[in-house]
């Protein structure tokens, strides 16, 4: 009997176990989620923090993203836990397999710097990418870094620009709320970069009559940014300076936003406002003399081309060389550039020092230029050297395409220019090809006009030119002029999504430049879905040309493969 009710015990407390209600854990609101967080937060004593921690560990443990999430950033930082690294990756990236953008981003994160993981910059870029693809602004902003400072990928500043627009374009409407309500009261940097807003359209629409309202009472209270932005505002030309936005935001517009391009000012930013460029030498001065940079670099281009003022070459090199010394790195490539259209071994001496120091800032211009002249690419750290990663013989082939996309063999006297543009007007298509590089980069007898380069690039393409299809699709993808707007497209990348068939026309007569870009459309979702495989075969095709970016990456896919 004693045997059978020893038996008997478990059978007993099985039945009891049976009966005992099952805690079912059901998952928050946003509201009790957001409680939950701000009390913790507001909590002092870190023995007050543990009940808060272990509900949002309770939550996580259900399944709970935000709490994933933010468990992941707790220990990955030591905020009101001790650190751990190893339950930091953890939580992170259970959220980030569940395709969480913002636990992707802070997986990505950590791959890039090797925190809580090994290094593995491919991986953050792949992370990255499609945390970006939600439109997550964080992702896109490091993507610009990488991009930007060629960390783990080929520097390309366009693809940088792109991805910092796309970051910011998402915070442009609180950013604009933000500078209003400083700027109503009184602050001369809020009301300088109002204007700016309104100038470029960010977070508001266009209205040049407000950004000259803005300028005009920041100028009152002499900030010299103001005072030369109103200078360009009634010159309708030259570099719009804001005064707090962050460094990568502000490339980002200057390249994107057709407002602050030269060339299109005119047509956009002054539509409204009437030129007057005694107006603008009178904002340019009060600027100057507060010793602007941007202003000296503003006067220098009005000098140098003659725009409202008596052509002064020798004045022109002073002032971009006082805008040099205080920093403003777009001085030291326009320099090189007067000195380069000299057209002689003395001014091609004194442009390549110039044109090194801008690489080494990351004007990628600059560095193709540095390259061409010197006969060597410059090996600067974090940039992509193609004599490493190519090879000589095929280096020697990328350097013969850039001399002839950058014309360093072109004359450049005012005579050659005139002798190419009548060879273009008989529809020479070359003819056509190189006026629109000179008219994309900017010249002394060709100032800088998008449209234009797009008009004789369509010619040129018209008769089969393949360079020029190529450049078209550039265009378009860069927003460097307007494509038709499809308003029921709202996606980030529809500029790409235009380019699309240039880009392909120009890499089925095999442009290599065209057969890269839709290696990177395909391999970041730009336009078109995510396609590794497309992308690896676009890469490859490119390659075989020799070109450096494409090799680069065909290299780390490998690297990535036997890891």
């Amino acid at each position: 009997m004693y045997t059978s009710s020893k038996k008997l015990i478990p059978l007993i407390i099985s039945l009891f176990a049976s009966l005992t209600p099952v805690m079912v854990y059901a998952l928050p609101s946003q509201e009790q989620f957001d409680q939950t967080m701000q009390e913790l937060m507001s909590s002092s004593a870190s023995h007050h923090h543990q009940p808060f921690i272990a509900q949002l560990t309770q939550w996580a443990k259900e399944g709970h993203e935000p709490s994933q999430v933010n468990l992941g950033q707790m220990y990955l930082q030591g905020d009101f836990v001790q650190k751990n690294l190893r339950l930091a990756y953890e939580w992170t990236n259970t959220a980030a397999a569940r395709n969480n953008p913002k636990a992707q981003n802070n997986l990505g994160k950590m791959y890039l710097r090797g925190i809580g993981v090994k290094k593995d910059t491919l991986k953050a870029y792949e992370l990255f990418g499609k945390a970006a693809q939600t439109g997550l602004s964080d992702a896109n902003y490091n993507l610009g870094l990488m991009f930007e400072q060629g960390i783990g990928v080929e520097m390309s500043m366009p693809y940088a620009f792109s991805y910092y627009f796309r970051a910011v374009k998402t915070e442009a409407p609180q950013m604009f709320q933000q500078n209003m309500g400083r700027a109503k009261q009184g602050n001369p940097i809020a009301q300088n970069d109002l204007g700016y807003m309104y100038v470029i359209g960010f977070g508001t629409e266009k209205n040049s009559q407000q950004a000259l309202y803005w300028f005009e009472q920041a100028a009152k209270q002499q900030l010299p940014e103001a005072m030369n932005n109103l200078g360009v505002l009634y010159d309708g030309f030259g570099e719009f300076i804001p005064k707090n936005f962050d460094p990568g935001y502000y490339k980002a517009i200057k390249h994107y936003r057709s407002s602050l391009t030269n060339g299109r000012s005119i047509e956009n930013a002054a539509a409204r406002v009437s030129l007057n460029h005694n107006l603008a030498n009178q904002y340019f001065s009060q600027a100057l003399k507060l010793g602007h940079p941007a202003a000296q670099f503003n006067m220098a281009k009005k000098l140098e081309t003659g725009l409202g003022v008596s052509a002064d070459q020798q004045q022109a090199v002073q002032l971009y060389q006082a805008a040099i010394v205080q920093g403003f790195t777009l001085a030291e490539y326009e320099l090189a550039r007067m000195y380069m259209n000299q057209n002689n071994e003395t001014g091609r001496s004194k442009a390549l020092p110039l044109f090194e120091s801008a690489a080494r800032k990351g004007d990628s211009r600059a560095m193709n230029y540095s390259a061409l002249l010197s006969g060597k690419m410059i090996d600067i750290p974090g940039w992509f050297n193609p004599v490493h990663s190519s090879g000589p013989e095929e280096y020697q082939r990328w350097l013969k395409t850039q001399q002839r996309d950058q014309l360093i063999d072109e004359d450049y006297t005012e005579a050659g220019i005139q002798k190419l543009q009548q060879q273009a007007q008989k529809g020479n298509a070359s003819a056509q090809y190189k006026l629109a590089l000179f008219r994309i980069e900017g010249f002394k007898y060709l100032p800088q006009d998008f449209k234009e380069a797009e008009n004789l690039l369509k010619a040129a393409a018209a008769q089969g030119n393949a360079h020029a299809i190529y450049k078209l699709g550039w265009l378009y993808s860069r927003e460097y002029v307007f494509v038709p707007a499809d308003t029921s497209d709202t996606s980030l990348f529809s500029s790409y999504k235009y380019a699309m068939p240039y880009f392909k026309a120009a890499a089925d007569q095999g442009v290599p430049e065209a057969l890269l870009e839709l290696a990177m459309t395909y391999h970041n979702g730009m336009g078109v879905e995510m396609n590794p495989a497309m992308a690896v075969s676009y890469y490859r095709q490119a390659a075989q040309s020799g070109l450096p970016p494409a090799v680069r990456w065909i290299n780390r896919f490998k690297e990535s493969d036997r890891k």
